[in-house]
């Protein structure tokens, strides 16, 4: 009887579970294929490999190696035929780098209203340097003639840090706003709204806001950088500069305590251990020691307060009078005890 009972339970289980899985799937609208489409985009970027029917790790490989190919057309100026590779890229996984390029090499075939789609869509993928796809924009409209779209795109990019004054000047694609009358005018009027930065102007601790835990930096103006870790004491150490308008970090050490003992509490992202030794600054992994930008251009606006500024984006730029910097800001310094990893 209760063997019964078990099948009866265990054939119900796997009913509902059938059942809940077809809801599922029905739940997921998959849009028309069209790579210029933002809904398509989304389809592609949530469910790689969907389409194609392969899986996540292989979908995202297949999209990185045609757009590989695709930007070595567009250097070799086969943008027509770059086109068609990002475009298979798209059907396996969408991504923001992808749709930049894929807007490049339509601006340059010239399809210049569908590079203008392929752009906004990169932007809404959160495309890195948002600067730069309001610049394009301008440029396209620039080039169709549709004067009043492209100031107002020009007006967003330099909002957004763009800065290249000279070669706006000379750019082939903005010829059609240079010859109005109003161009200099305009132009000067848009000069101030720029942002220009040296390296001294971001000594400080920043708080960068994250999905969980803000993560804590100090930018020394020794050229260090510190992360302070959100859970050990200790924290990462590494080197810092500003270049092209980013902040790109290089990690170097790991300078953490280690747990020593049984772990007594979860709490969040961190776990809590009976007790902690440290022994030495370790070199960090091989992804982590790669030199990368760890503060974008725009980014910097925002943390800045230039534009719109995050309430949860914090930054201290300056120390007090006579205050010192942390002591892991000397390039030499090695922590060697517990002691050592107080900032």
């Amino acid at each position: 009887m209760k063997l019964l009972i078990l099948n009866i339970l265990l054939l119900f289980i796997i009913n509902c579970s059938d059942t809940y899985s077809d809801e599922t799937k029905k739940k997921i609208v998959v849009p028309d294929k069209d790579p210029l489409s933002y809904s398509w985009a989304i389809y592609s970027k949530s469910h790689p490999g969907k389409y194609k029917k392969v899986s996540k790790d292989k979908a995202i490989q297949m999209a990185k190696k045609f757009n590989s190919q695709g930007l070595k057309l567009k250097k070799k100026k086969q943008d027509a035929k770059a086109v068609e590779l990002f475009e298979k890229a798209i059907e396996y996984y969408s991504y923001s780098e992808l749709y930049y390029n894929y807007g490049n090499s339509l601006s340059n075939i010239p399809r210049l209203e569908d590079s203008i789609k392929a752009y906004k869509i990169a932007e809404k993928l959160n495309y890195r340097r948002p600067e730069l796809v309001q610049y394009n924009i301008a440029c396209a409209y620039s080039r169709m003639n549709n004067i009043e779209k492209a100031y107002h795109y020009l007006a967003l990019a330099i909002d957004r840090g763009y800065n290249a004054f000279k070669y706006i000047q000379k750019d082939p694609d903005m010829a059609n706003l240079r010859k109005r009358p109003e161009w200099e005018e305009k132009i000067q009027s848009l000069i101030p709204k720029s942002v220009k930065f040296e390296k001294k102007d971001f000594v400080g601790k920043v708080v960068y806001p994250t999905p969980r835990i803000p993560i804590d930096y100090f930018l020394c103006s020794t050229g260090v950088i510190i992360e302070y870790s959100v859970c050990e004491k200790g924290y990462f150490k590494g080197k810092w500069n500003y270049e092209k308008g980013d902040i790109v970090v290089k990690w170097e050490l790991d300078c953490r305590e280690e747990p020593d003992g049984k772990m007594i509490m979860a709490s969040g992202a961190c776990e809590e251990y009976e007790k902690y030794k440290f022994t030495s600054c370790k070199k960090p992994d091989k992804d982590s020691s790669k030199k990368f930008p760890l503060i974008t251009n725009s980014d910097i606006i925002y943390m800045k307060g230039i534009m719109k500024p995050d309430p949860n984006y914090e930054y201290f730029p300056s120390l007090k009078k006579g205050a010192k910097e942390p002591k892991a800001c000397d390039p030499k310094f090695i922590p060697k005890s517990t002691k050592d990893l107080e900032l």
